[in-house]
């Protein structure tokens, strides 16, 4: 495990490795993240202020079930492209960019789903990962396959990792990020200057002081209480500059000037800004 100023290394670019940051820790932790398979980037390391808890429970539910668990007796013999479309078809109803035409019952398709569902990799996992599709695979007596149509053309869909590499880096991850959760003892750590200890949330400096700038909030994703999940929304003007910039960098967030404001302020700022 190498570690620089802003990330930490699990495993070994050259073969599977997990980078990973943390940007803060509110009812949950929130950072940034990459995956690296044969020196080639999954995911968006550059994207800030995301939630890990998607991606660690991924590496979680991968590990518990074991890696020899990734194969199905319908792949033997396929090329990665047949497997693809196996899968992608059957978790998605797609073949790439393509609607899959698929007059089976509903009760198949949906017994297909569970099937296959376990391939599935890194997609919807967290923010980092919005632009990613991928399934993992683990042939009998061979190496850990990650099919992924954003590899460079050189390398084509599918990509070769050791079965160590990735269950010794996914560990690794895991138990880290485990080790950031603890650091939340209770949820309700923000002191608001009006109403004491609160649950924090997260709004633009601009909604702060505003009325009627436009209130866009996000679904909340929940923290450790069910209750009282991590909530953020922004402004009109910066929801426009952050969709110019595709997300959230380091420019849409310099604009945006994140500001921490307890969950009873944030009802407040919600009525003098949301437009009717």
């Amino acid at each position: 495990m190498e570690q620089s100023n802003e990330t930490i290394l699990f495993g070994d670019r050259a073969d599977f490795a997990i980078e990973a940051g943390v940007d803060a820790i509110t009812s949950q932790v929130w950072g940034h993240l990459c995956v690296w398979c044969r020196g080639v980037m999954l995911g968006d390391l550059n994207d800030p202020h995301c939630g890990m808890a998607g991606a660690a429970n991924g590496f979680r539910k991968i590990i518990a079930n074991s890696v020899e668990s990734l194969w199905d007796e319908s792949l033997n013999g396929l090329s990665d492209l047949d497997a693809w479309n196996i899968l992608d078809g059957a978790i998605y109803g797609m073949h790439g960019d393509v609607e899959v035409a698929d007059d089976k019952p509903a009760e198949q398709l949906h017994e297909e789903m569970l099937r296959y569902s376990k391939f599935d990799f890194l997609t919807g996992w967290d923010e980092m990962f919005d632009d990613c599709k991928a399934f993992i695979l683990c042939p009998p007596n061979k190496p850990m396959r990650i099919l992924c149509r954003t590899f460079p053309e050189s390398v084509g869909l599918g990509l070769d990792i050791s079965r160590s590499a990735f269950v010794e880096t996914a560990t690794s991850f895991v138990k880290w990020f485990d080790e950031q959760s603890e650091r939340i003892v209770d949820g309700r750590n923000f002191v608001c200057p009006i109403h004491g200890k609160r649950w924090p949330t997260l709004v633009c400096k601009h909604l702060v002081n505003g009325e009627g700038l436009g209130f866009i909030e996000p679904e909340p994703m929940h923290g450790p209480d069910e209750s009282a999940p991590d909530r953020s929304a922004w402004c009109d003007e910066c929801n426009r500059v952050r969709n110019e910039h595709r997300g959230w960098n380091e420019v849409s967030i310099a604009f945006a000037g994140v500001t921490p404001i307890c969950d009873i302020c944030f009802e407040a700022v919600r009525k003098k800004n949301q437009r009717v």
